[in-house]
């Protein structure tokens, strides 16, 4: 064998986890050390294996990062988001990584840059702006930067009348910062030991970081702070909020030290969300609605009253709202499709807004104003690219605000969607969203199965022009929304956390035999995807079912589940507990033992693998897709690849700018071609060609 791909070989050191009187032998614990200079070295040699096994295929990645970016317009525009005197907006240019953030006067006239995250980025090899807010008077724009991928921010202050930074820096915090009642103050939260968000705090511009006041402190260790202001830009709202609980409590911005006050006292399984106009709070709720309802209440009445202002209806699951001064505009999804509703707060008179395609995903744009007789939605579809509409509140009328260039001879007509049914070993009817070309030959093809199913978190129907180099060369990609999403209500969810995971594992198996049955595919040609939550998904499948599937991309995947819940020392460890339960619980712990990817590796023949870790991920550690693929390769039979590469500059988002996410696709997609020998050549249309 060439040297140059022979896989490392990861030392064994003895290790063993003792736990409800059971052993579990790990003897690649010590991969979690990142201070043992051996574990860089480790990841090192690794990422060059992994090089090295790509190498032949460097020129079918590149070619596919060329078409990539030749779909896009570089140089590019975002809709302009009308906010007090200004239109708020982003630029891009050719070349540049990261979009301009500007703005300009609302009645017309010169741009004015605010940030330039291109030359702010410079000097980092991960560059992540995970935040901005404009003052209140509209001088000074506070921001939020995080330099290692680590979800770790600082925190500062321009003035943009000068352009100069205050000396004012918050580090160590969040991302999440919210202005006062004017340019003098700053809320924002700051991380504990477990990077958990728990204490907020008020910053007066000008003074030392240091003199910071304490406002709130959330001591439970499942819950986790956020701020936020009303619409209204009367109330300070704070929100403590586990995976099924919510607690919000408010204080008025008239009086920044005026008494925090409680909303509605958190009760176990019942989540929440506010919205305030005038003198009343709206409330989105599940309790005793379990796809929510929504109540009213008068906010100058220490113990609320709340009223049903639209009842709960068991076929219709309220994802999302949003008011304003004359009325409530919802998003509620009925067997499985997002439907976009508007409501009167005068007389509740309703108005369902029709979309275009049959299958689309949807969400809220940016609507920072609480006067507007408008609404801004994003949508999309698998074959319809990304669209800003704004919806009259009164008429319904839909203007196109903003309409995605696909570039590269993009043609709408040459793909098309579907759904089909899968049926779980449950009896449970599973759906399952294709997307592929027309000029693809009829017989078997190559399919790219996605999955996440956690969290409550939908796998959307939304366009992506990156596909397009797959469904060009026949290759069909599919979308597994099994349980533990929200695709068809808050069941979904419900049906796919805690006791019943088994769930989500059952119903991707259920939909890759549907591929093959039906015969859109065979195992040779079926690759499967997913990452974080959705690596669990694809660890325990292939532990399942390895015969499936022809291959695997799992990107920084949730696979050693038993022994990170066993351990309140990292970070969000307690807050999981309401998504996988607590392996304390003898009970829990065999029950995440029976699909924990890691400690069910045996000796089978296993899929090829892509495994992507982030070294400063601090949702899951980069040390889980290395005990992964150190423990594979020492079990699997076979001579399959087991490919890890680490970026070991970033975190669990991986790469930070846009040409650089893409470079990271390419590379994934090489590897999709590699594995089922997809022809690269195709006549393509130059760059910039329509």
């Amino acid at each position: 064998m060439n040297q140059r791909l022979k896989a490392p070989v990861a030392q064994k050191r003895p290790h063993v986890h003792v736990k409800h009187g059971e052993s579990r032998h790990d003897d690649y614990m010590w991969l979690r050390n990142v201070q043992d200079p051996k574990v860089l070295d480790h990841l090192r040699l690794e990422n060059a294996h992994t090089e090295a096994w790509m190498e032949p295929y460097s020129g079918m990645k590149e070619q596919i990062y060329r078409e990539m970016v030749a779909r896009i317009k570089e140089d590019d525009t975002s809709a302009e988001i009308p906010f007090g005197p200004y239109r708020y907006f982003t630029r891009t240019i050719g070349g540049q990584q990261y979009a301009i953030h500007c703005r300009r006067p609302r009645a017309g006239g010169e741009e004015e840059v605010l940030l330039d995250p291109n030359e702010m980025a410079k000097s980092h090899a991960h560059f992540d702006l995970g935040s901005i807010a404009v003052s209140p008077e509209h001088g000074f724009l506070a921001y939020a930067v995080d330099v290692k991928g680590d979800e770790t921010y600082e925190v500062c202050v321009k003035d943009l009348t000068s352009g100069q930074l205050l000396p004012d820096r918050l580090s160590g915090v969040s991302a999440n910062v919210v202005w006062g009642k004017d340019s003098g103050s700053l809320y924002y939260t700051e991380l504990d030991a477990q990077h958990r968000p728990y204490r907020l705090l008020v910053h007066s511009m000008g003074e030392d970081h240091s003199c910071d006041r304490l406002v709130f402190h959330e001591k439970d260790e499942a819950f986790f702070l956020t701020v936020d202001k009303t619409k209204d830009e009367k109330l300070i709202t704070i929100h403590s909020e586990s995976h099924s609980t919510t607690e919000v409590s408010f204080f008025a911005l008239a009086d920044e030290n005026s008494a925090v006050q409680l909303i509605r006292k958190r009760e176990a399984n019942v989540e929440y969300d506010v919205w305030h106009h005038g003198g009343r709070w709206f409330m989105a709720t599940n309790y005793e609605a379990n796809n929510f309802r929504i109540l009213v209440a008068d906010t100058d009445k220490v113990d609320q009253t709340w009223a049903e202002w639209l009842p709960h209806r068991k076929e219709v699951y309220i994802e999302e709202m949003t008011l304003f001064q004359t009325h409530l505009v919802s998003l509620e999804r009925v067997a499985g499709i997002t439907q976009l509703w508007i409501r009167d707060l005068s007389s509740k008179a309703a108005r369902q807004i029709q979309l275009p395609d049959p299958v689309y995903s949807l969400d809220f744009a940016s609507n920072p104003e609480f006067e507007s007789k408008s609404v801004r939605i994003h949508y999309s579809s698998p074959v319809t690219p990304d669209r800003i509409y704004e919806v009259d509140l009164r008429t319904g009328d839909m203007t196109i605000v903003k309409q995605k260039q696909v570039l590269a001879g993009f043609d709408a007509s040459k793909y098309a969607c579907k759904r089909l049914f899968a049926r779980a070993e449950d009896g449970t009817s599973v759906p399952m969203t294709l997307i592929y070309s027309h000029q693809a030959k009829p017989s078997l093809r190559p399919v790219l199965l996605n999955g996440y199913g956690a969290y409550g978190i939908n796998l959307e129907v939304a366009f992506n022009s990156v596909r397009i180099s797959l469904l060009d060369r026949g290759v069909m990609v599919a979308l597994a929304h099994v349980r533990g999403g929200s695709e068809l209500g808050r069941h979904w969810y419900q049906d796919g956390k805690l006791e019943n995971k088994h769930h989500s594992f059952s119903d991707f198996i259920s939909c890759a035999e549907l591929l093959i049955d039906d015969g859109y595919t065979d195992a040779s040609q079926l690759i499967i995807s997913g990452g974080s939550a959705g690596g669990l998904l694809m660890g325990t499948v292939v532990n399942k079912r390895p015969d499936l599937f022809r291959a695997v991309i799992m990107h920084v995947p949730f696979v050693d589940v038993l022994t990170t819940m066993l351990d309140e020392t990292l970070p969000l460890t307690v807050i999981e507990y309401d998504e996988w339960g607590n392996p304390n619980d003898p009970t829990v712990y065999a029950r995440i033992r029976n699909y924990s990817p890691y400690d069910q590796i045996s000796a089978q023949r296993y899929p090829a693998m892509l495994v992507t870790a982030g070294l400063n991920d601090p949702r899951v550690g980069f040390w889980e897709p290395a005990k992964w693929v150190a423990r594979l390769r020492e079990q699997k039979t076979g001579q399959q690849p087991i490919l890890l590469k680490t970026n070991l500059d970033a975190g669990h988002a991986g790469a930070s700018g846009r040409y650089e996410y893409l470079k990271e696709i390419a590379f994934d997609y090489a590897f999709v071609f590699a594995m089922i020998g997809v022809e690269m050549t195709l006549d393509r249309p130059e760059k910039g060609e329509a």
